[in-house]
């Protein structure tokens, strides 16, 4: 029974020395690290492997053998405590050496050495004294109580607290990972040792902890493979972070370029449209034709560059719903048969006639899988003919299969260059089609499209003979009635611009858009529709016109300044007006998936993207306004184009008034063709001018606080709406030192933007002498002084004018008040509501109004 006890208390230890061995031999087999911290870890092992193997021996021997040489008991006992203090005074000189290197030469390290020394020379010196004088503690201890104290219990706790001390202190050194485990790992040896010193008669389990403890240490810091493994998985993570944030930077550009691209093209070939509808010089009218070419061509590379990337961004979905086969195959023949007639190429069509009428998928991505087909056929094809197929493969009561195909005998492929075909970016054989235009996109959008819809594209090509694309697709059918020869209805002689056929005499229709250019369009694409139509600038006005005029459709812009046109919207549904029930279309250059769906849950009734398609436009004035006023060709009312006189355009129409030749030789400072560009006329300019004479102290005084506040992404704000204001009144050298500074924020470079701000600053608050002559200062000694009651009516009716988004009333009201002398004391109170109508700050505005005390 004593021997059961005697092996079950040193079970643990004969475990923890079999597992230190293991570690030791693979030290010996893989192990190659050679720093200083190493060398420790090695010594710390062998101390530990000879300490256990120690303290096994030597407690099975003194056990075993009552009548033992009391001087052999005493080294033994002495030994095993000796080993201990090696195992934690290593432990702390391993952590000194792995946190600091070669540096040890602190003080508590030298202290440590010392108590080192001290320990082991009292202890020698106890042995040699009790051996030579026969000395016995009492009650057969091997070592007086507080000795045997400091030894067995202070000394290791010590050494081994030190550790655990510095590992806590120098935390920041480590990742949050690798911190953690090497704390864990030295807390294990902790309460190692704690359970060794009070439960060291019944159970001997300090070593065990060691063991473990040496575990983790190793493989979290010591294994250079496992090293290797950990950097190597944060430099992944880093790099995943990295290819998100640049991936999330290229949608956000590609985001921006749909909307900064696709606006200015609106007006291009709007603009385009009206000359060819118009003009009837065959000379213009060709280059016209060319430019609406090139525009469409343009607008294509866009539609594809953004497909890919929200394919790669997994943000392109299928929306399946019904459809008419035929209809996709009429439009598909009305969009490639000006090309195929351009160069005289033979198109044929083969369609089985037994195909079901109305199937169920995702109609828009079919036909934008086969437009790309038939149009890389036409632009690879010199002569020759192209044939567009579509045949049934499978038919069962719920689902068909077809077979779409596109042959051509042109170019044609060299094997060697297939596998090319479906990489991004990617052009074959470069030199010879550098005439054909195109994204090198098309293919691949195709093919993911189709990996979409559990398809592929398969190809067949001959080079110099010509190509056959083809794909399968399963579909369920709504309707079984064959579609027999219902697609052969179209016209090939089409004019390529669309003739908007409806007229509205008694129709009026409001265009919402920041941009008068896109405005001119607007209305000119109407132009022969007798509509009228008027314009506003900014939601806020428009908020202002519905409360004095009824308007059977309200066209809308999203992306507006101070108010865009999905808050406008909501705005309407807050106060009276004379457009509750008008349909509201969203007029956006916003084009992503979805962007329909996302509109109508706001609020509005249709979605019409830019640039304008004029057939588009006319499909949503037909579905929205109410019928009765609509005119079709034939109806009674209805006149011919030609009839049109251009008295019933609607009367806002810009004026041709040059600003630099009103302004040129009173305003320094300005680019007028600049100004002439970007405003159009002289009222705009004027009005956009006085605004920003007026901010001016206000910027100047935001910016210098956002320099002294260090608030980089507030300054840069201020500057990118700096930039732009600047530039629209034609302040170039201020638009371009903002636009400068724009950058440096956006960068993050705040030395160069304090570096470059006081002269931005300069130039800035310069427009205020520059500018004065616009806003001539009345001498205060002449102006006639205005009582408090008619002030405060006068606020009263500012407020009333605010609380209905007349802006522009509430505007002229306080203005008026600028020619008078204010009551002592109104000075503050006047100037804080001037800022907030300056900055249509509406809210604002009503709660002062509000609180002030009449």
């Amino acid at each position: 029974m004593e021997f059961f006890n005697i092996y079950s208390k040193l079970f643990l230890e004969f475990s923890a020395c079999l597992y230190n061995i293991i570690l030791l031999i693979f030290l010996y087999l893989r192990y190659n690290a050679t720093s200083k911290s190493s060398a420790f870890y090695r010594k710390l092992v062998y101390y530990v492997i000879y300490a256990t193997s120690f303290d096994i021996a030597s407690t099975i021997i003194i056990s075993n053998f009552k009548q033992i040489n009391y001087g052999l008991a005493l080294i033994m006992y002495c030994l095993q405590h000796v080993l201990m203090i090696f195992v934690s005074y290593y432990l702390s000189s391993y952590t000194e050496t792995y946190l600091y290197g070669t540096q040890t030469a602190f003080t508590l390290h030298t202290f440590n050495r010392i108590l080192l020394y001290w320990i082991l020379t009292i202890l020698l010196f106890f042995i040699v004294v009790s051996l030579f004088f026969s000395y016995h503690p009492l009650d057969n201890n091997f070592l007086p109580p507080v000795f045997a104290r400091w030894i067995e219990t202070i000394i290791p706790l010590y050494y081994t607290s030190y550790s655990m001390g510095l590992i806590i202190f120098n935390w920041h050194k480590y990742n949050h990972t690798i911190f953690v485990t090497i704390l864990v790992s030295y807390t294990i040896f902790f309460i190692g040792l704690l359970l060794e010193i009070f439960l060291g008669n019944i159970l001997r389990i300090g070593y065990l902890g060691l063991s473990v403890g040496l575990y983790i240490l190793f493989f979290s810091v010591e294994f250079p493979d496992y090293n290797r493994m950990i950097l190597t998985l944060n430099e992944l993570e880093k790099a995943k972070k990295e290819a998100n944030l640049a991936n999330e930077a290229k949608t956000t550009f590609l985001s921006n370029m749909s909307h900064e691209i696709r606006t200015p093209l609106n007006a291009i070939l709007g603009l385009d449209e009206i000359i060819i509808r118009q003009s009837n010089d065959p000379e213009i009218h060709k280059y016209a034709m060319n430019i609406h070419n090139a525009g469409q061509s343009l607008l294509s590379i866009i539609n594809d560059i953004l497909d890919f990337s929200k394919i790669e961004a997994q943000k392109l979905e299928i929306l399946p719903g019904e459809y008419a086969l035929s209809s996709i195959i009429n439009d598909l023949n009305n969009m490639i048969m000006p090309k195929v007639k351009e160069k005289n190429l033979t198109y044929k069509i083969e369609i089985d006639s037994d195909i079901p009428s109305v199937l169920y998928g995702d109609s828009v991505r079919i036909k934008q899988i086969l437009l790309n087909l038939l149009t890389n056929a036409v632009k690879y094809t010199p002569s020759g003919e192209i044939l567009f197929s579509i045949k049934i493969l499978e038919r069962d009561g719920i689902t068909t299969t077809l077979l779409f195909s596109v042959k051509d005998t042109g170019m044609g492929m060299k094997k060697s260059d297939m596998d090319k075909l479906f990489s991004p970016f990617e052009r074959l054989e470069e030199k010879r089609n550098k005439t054909i235009e195109g994204s090198g996109l098309g293919i691949t959008i195709v093919s993911k499209l189709l990996a979409l819809m559990n398809s592929s594209l398969e190809v067949k090509s001959v080079y110099n003979e010509g190509s056959e694309f083809s794909f399968k697709l399963t579909q369920r059918i709504i309707d079984p009635e064959a579609i027999g020869n219902s697609y052969i209805d179209y016209d090939g002689t089409k004019t390529d611009i669309y003739q908007i056929q409806i007229q509205a005499p008694t129709a009026t229709i409001l265009a919402v858009d920041d941009t008068e250019m896109n405005l001119i369009v607007f209305k000119g694409l109407l132009k022969n529709t007798r509509m009228k139509i008027d314009t506003a600038l900014s939601g806020l006005e428009m908020l202002s016109m519905i409360t004095k005029k009824h308007y059977d459709l309200i066209f809308i812009d999203h992306r507006m300044p101070i108010m865009d046109g999905v808050e406008a919207l909501h705005q309407m549904s807050t106060f009276p007006h004379l457009c509750k029930d008008t349909p509201c279309i969203a007029l956006t250059a916003n084009v992503i998936q979805g962007a329909k769906e996302q509109y109508i849950s706001e609020g509005f009734v249709d979605y019409l993207s830019k640039p304008i398609n004029s057939a588009r436009l006319e499909n949503v004035i037909v579905q929205n306004l109410n019928k009765s006023m609509i005119l079709h060709p034939n109806d009674i009312g209805y006149i011919t184009c030609e009839k049109i006189s251009d008295s019933n355009l609607n009367q806002h129409e810009n004026t041709t008034d040059r600003i630099s030749k009103i302004y040129e030789n009173i305003i320094d400072g300005i680019s007028f063709d600049e100004a002439q560009k970007n405003c159009g006329t002289v009222e705009l300019w004027l009005e956009s001018a006085k605004t920003f004479y007026k901010t001016i102290p206000s910027i100047s005084s935001e910016l210098k606080n956002y320099i002294e506040k260090e608030d980089i992404e507030n300054y840069t704000i201020k500057v990118h709406a700096l930039k732009s204001s600047a530039r629209l009144i034609g302040a170039m050298e201020l638009s371009h030192k903002a636009l400068a500074l724009e950058n440096y924020g956006n960068n993050g470079d705040w030395e160069k933007i304090k570096e470059l701000s006081p002269s931005m600053l300069k130039e800035l608050e310069s427009y205020t002498t520059k500018l004065s002559a616009l806003c001539p200062e009345i001498d205060e000694s002449v102006k006639e002084k205005i009582s408090l009651k008619d002030l405060n009516n006068a606020y009263k009716d500012i407020l009333e004018c605010i609380e209905v988004f007349d802006f522009t009333l509430a505007e002229s009201i306080f203005n008026s008040l600028e020619k008078y002398k204010l009551p002592d004391g109104e000075e503050e109170f006047f100037k804080k509501l001037s800022d907030c109508i300056l900055f249509l700050k509406r809210d604002e505005a009503i709660k002062i109004l509000i609180d002030r005390k009449y």
